[in-house]
């Protein structure tokens, strides 16, 4: 077997490749040029890629020479697997697999270079040793056979346009135009718009730029050099992101008398044509996608803005929206990526990796805690809509922990626990990357055979941890009542569900506060179905006290905020 230095092995990635439609493990595959492969003890190092890798485990002494000299784009997996009849196939199309999701395999249909790449070896051999980063595409040929028919358009002063041009050249961008604001003629057909903005903004010309090109349905690209300042981006598309006016207004226009030196001069030209390259091949990630790159040479800072469209532009809002609404827009349009002309398919690869495997890995909590064990379920595996059949033969007058443990199970908790072999936990609520951020504590306070409290539903040991005694429960009760509209003095029981932030944010950023509420939603979706179908009484409440609800819970809400409030009665 071969593994990575990040205990993943060959087994696990050909498990994965096989049900995941994203990876698209080659089918003639080639070994990417200009790669350093130095034997190690016990393993093979791999250096060239984006990420240095150390491969170990016996089949880096066995296999992989053996294998090696086959991966040459000519044959098919079959074919490598019949002139190595003494190596198992699934070995093979397993080492295949592991080398392949580690950015040292491409596609050998798509390996070819263009002609033209002759003359620019580096630059060729730059996108084979880097075509992993996104895996937009499966060879690096395609790639270059893209810039190669890449049309771009430089608007601005000759000087600095002319830098870019020569630059892009030796890239082997050769279809570009550079015109003036003044120029009589019309603009060719182009791809893509750059406009150098040295010293100041002409932002009467740029808005009927961003208009031009909406009509065309192409995008353009705003570039600037103010004195020590440097700005990339934002590239704007119409109905992709924020308008120029919308950009305009949120940001003065800059100014600068001092012509720049010949040093910032050709940084700055280093900069964008690096941009440009990346939005021509997609090769690697983009400085612009939606947002502004500032650099500042003086201080060698870095910092990123995101324009946000106005709720009511008329030329770029998605909606119609009233009242005031700008931040709840604002974290909206920074956490949402509305194209998928900016998705990395490289971003959406990485669950298999072992850090991602841990962040599912939900330990116990309250582990000091008292428990209280729940009813076995019958058949853990049945479907939610078969499973509430002995629920309602038991509905009584009053809810009962039998009830309860059905409920809540089917809303957080496992359908099956892992098992050797098994990539990830069975869930019956499905969440955000598979890591059940959605957290249930129970105010119990007329619940048959669970005495009255507050507790944790702890889906790892699936038991019920008990936090506080009967006086709290019953102050949590009069908190969660004063809000419900019906003064939900009368239910026995009272559902808090809060978000496991931490593990959302760990893998998705500013985006893991969103899915915590999305998930939270098909949790309570899934509880009030169950509910509802054995014929107990599920009111989900449309607000609740935060801050009370946190401080008798002693959670912060930084790391476990309150997403969802919900009574149950029978």
């Amino acid at each position: 077997m071969i593994g990575l230095y990040d205990r993943v092995s060959a087994t696990e990635i050909a498990s994965v490749a096989s049900r995941d439609p994203q990876f698209r493990v080659p089918r003639q595959p080639t070994l990417i040029k200009g790669l350093v492969f130095i034997p190690i003890e016990g393993g093979l190092l791999v250096d060239g890629t984006a990420e240095r890798q150390i491969f170990r485990g016996r089949g880096t002494q066995t296999l992989l020479p053996e294998l090696f000299p086959l991966l040459d784009g000519r044959h098919t997996v079959t074919q490598i697997a019949d002139r190595l009849p003494d190596i198992p196939v699934s070995a093979i199309e397993e080492a295949i697999a592991l080398l392949y999701s580690r950015g040292i395999l491409e596609e050998g249909a798509q390996a070819t270079d263009p002609d033209w790449c002759a003359v620019f070896p580096d630059t060729a051999q730059f996108f084979h040793r880097h075509i992993d980063v996104t895996r937009v595409h499966s060879g690096a040929g395609a790639a270059l056979e893209q810039l190669g028919t890449f049309r771009i358009l430089l608007l601005g002063e000759a000087a600095p346009c002319g830098s870019v041009a020569e630059q892009l050249a030796l890239c082997g961008l050769q279809l570009v135009t550079i015109a003036g604001w003044a120029d009589k003629q019309p603009w060719p057909t182009f791809d893509l718009a750059v406009v150098p903005c040295i010293g100041g903004e002409a932002r009467r010309e740029l808005r009927m730029l961003d208009d031009i090109c909406a009509r065309r349905g192409v995008p353009w690209l705003r570039t600037a050099l103010f004195g020590t300042k440097i700005e990339i981006g934002p590239r704007f598309q119409r109905a992709e992101v924020a308008c120029y006016r919308c950009y305009e207004r949120l940001h003065e226009s800059s100014a600068h008398a001092t012509p720049p030196s010949r040093h910032q001069l050709e940084l700055w030209a280093s900069l964008v044509t690096t941009e440009i390259v990346m939005l021509a091949s997609r090769l690697g990630e983009l400085a612009s996608g939606h947002s502004m790159l500032v650099f500042d040479t003086a201080d060698w800072s870095l910092a990123q803005l995101r324009p946000v469209s106005s709720p009511r532009c008329r030329l770029c809002a998605r909606s119609n929206l009233r009242g005031d609404v700008w931040e709840a827009a604002a974290y909206e349009q920074a956490v949402t990526s509305r194209s998928k002309q900016f998705l990395s398919p490289k971003a959406h690869q990485i669950h298999h990796r072992a850090i991602q495997r841990r962040l599912r890995e939900v330990g116990a909590r309250y582990r000091s805690s008292p428990e209280q064990a729940l009813p076995e379920d019958e058949d853990e595996r049945r479907l939610v809509s078969r499973a509430v059949s002995s629920v309602m033969s038991a509905t009584s007058e009053r809810l009962d922990l039998r009830q309860i443990a059905q409920i809540v199970r089917r809303g957080v908790g496992y359908q099956a626990r892992p098992t050797a072999g098994e990539p990830a936990a069975r869930r019956w609520a499905p969440s955000a990357g598979n890591l059940g951020s959605p957290q249930v504590y129970l105010v119990a306070t007329g619940v048959i055979d669970l005495p009255d409290g507050v507790y944790y539903y702890d889906a790892v040991r699936d038991v019920l941890a008990l936090l506080r005694a009967q006086d709290s429960a019953l102050r949590l009760r009069q908190i969660l009542a004063a809000a419900a509209p019906d003064g939900g003095d009368d239910h026995a029981c009272w559902l808090v569900l809060t978000a496991a932030l931490g593990r959302l944010r760990a893998k998705y950023g500013p985006l893991g506060y969103r899915l915590a509420h999305l998930d939270a939603g098909v949790a309570i979706a899934q509880m009030e179905a169950v509910a509802h179908e054995a014929g107990i009484t599920w009111i989900t409440s449309a607000c609740w006290p935060d801050s009370a609800i946190l401080e008798e819970l002693k959670l912060d809400p930084r790391a476990e905020p309150v997403t969802a409030v919900a009574a149950v009665s029978a």
